[in-house]
């Protein structure tokens, strides 16, 4: 049942609707060309908000639906995150996304012995190597290097990563100032970066940490968990 109604939704996103069988066009107001190259228009319409309640999974949909001359248009984002979905906007080509959350990736135990160690995302194409651990004026910085090996740019979204020293959160504080430069237009195609995130400094008695990687294409997402033993 899951699976169908995400299908559903995922398909009738594309018409911006979820029952009625075809698009309703209202009086054009204005046409404006969009960063796509296709056009949008703006139109005067008579809308019903709320006449159709809508239940994703036997949970109700906050937002308020908007019925428009027998068909329903439905809050998108909040539909598909009710379904574990994820939607991902891009402001470049105004255009969104549906997409899966992030699979999850388990590594086995590594030893700090073992650095650099490379990680291989299959979903984006993108390589992470872990090159190094260090404690630099009361932070934690890894040192990392990103390859996209994708056939499309690609995003690091360090903000996104966690690391955990002895089960307990460590608070994400930042990256370096080159890394940063990455967030807007994402990596290239066969472009590779290097640099470090940084975290709150490591609790004083440690001995394993946790830290969990995360990249993008924005149609794909994976996320890692690499252990890393830290006495060895």
């Amino acid at each position: 049942m899951k699976k169908s109604l995400k299908q559903k939704v995922v398909i009738s996103s594309l018409a911006l609707s979820v029952f009625g069988s075809g698009v309703y066009a209202g009086t054009v107001v204005k046409t404006y060309k969009t960063p796509r190259g296709d056009f949008a228009t703006v139109e005067k319409e008579e809308i019903h908000k709320n006449r159709i309640s809508l239940e994703v999974d036997g949970g109700k949909v906050k937002k308020p639906t908007w019925y428009v001359d027998g068909t329903t248009y439905v809050p998108l984002r909040d539909a598909a995150e009710m379904l574990g979905a994820e939607v991902l906007y891009d402001p470049i080509t105004m255009g969104a996304k549906i997409t899966n959350k992030p699979q999850h990736t388990e590594q086995e135990i590594i030893k700090k012995s073992d650095l650099p160690y490379t990680l291989h995302s299959s979903l984006t194409g993108m390589t992470i190597t872990i090159i190094s651990i260090s404690e630099i004026n009361n932070t934690t910085a890894f040192k990392i290097k990103i390859t996209n090996n994708g056939n499309r740019n690609a995003f690091l979204r360090a903000s996104s990563w966690s690391f955990y020293a002895d089960n307990m959160l460590v608070d994400y504080l930042g990256k370096d100032d080159y890394l940063d430069s990455f967030d807007y237009n994402g990596i290239k195609v066969g472009q590779t970066v290097e640099g470090e995130i940084y975290f709150d400094s490591l609790p004083s008695v440690n001995n394993s940490i946790i830290l969990t990687p995360y990249v993008s294409n924005n149609y794909n997402d994976e996320k890692f968990t690499l252990h890393l033993d830290l006495d060895s």
